[in-house]
């Protein structure tokens, strides 16, 4: 009967206490058996944002600051942008209504867990800037205006 069994009904009072069958020390053999505790992982090193996208058809009319998806599943450029700090106008007037929808439900996710600012502009047109962000206003009035 393994020792566990042997307390627990020891301590129920079914049978008598036995100190003499239950070693209260470790030996050696069981020092042996020890696992070894892994090593330290590796730290976690951040590379830079590769903005090449992922080989959608993603179009960046002024780099510094428009972007075009065509569809959902071409926004990851975007969100590289953003989580690198840089103020981006999104237009999405070239998207489904229901990959816009989910656009603007991916970057409000990503604004409130990463700080900063999304705002409408325009209809279809999307003003992501990150925490901490500068932006020259007029700069962005006139590409605004350019687009409408």
């Amino acid at each position: 009967m393994p020792p566990v069994i042997k307390k627990a009904i020891s301590w129920l009072g079914l049978v008598e206490d036995d100190d003499s069958a239950v070693p209260n020390h470790p030996t050696a053999a069981s020092k042996a058996a020890r696992p070894v505790d892994p090593p330290p992982a590796a730290p976690y090193l951040p590379s830079a944002p590769d903005f090449s996208g992922d080989n959608s058809k993603t179009q960046f009319l002024n780099p510094n600051l428009v972007v075009i998806p065509d569809a959902y599943k071409s926004i990851k450029p975007i969100a590289d942008r953003y989580q690198s700090g840089v103020v981006t106008v999104m237009d999405l007037r070239v998207m489904p209504v229901d990959d816009a929808k989910r656009c603007v439900d991916f970057f409000s996710g990503v604004v409130f867990a990463l700080g900063g600012l999304i705002q409408r502009v325009a209809n279809g047109l999307f003003l992501l800037v990150p925490a901490g962000a500068a932006f020259d206003q007029t700069t962005i009035d006139a590409v605004i205006a350019e687009l409408r």
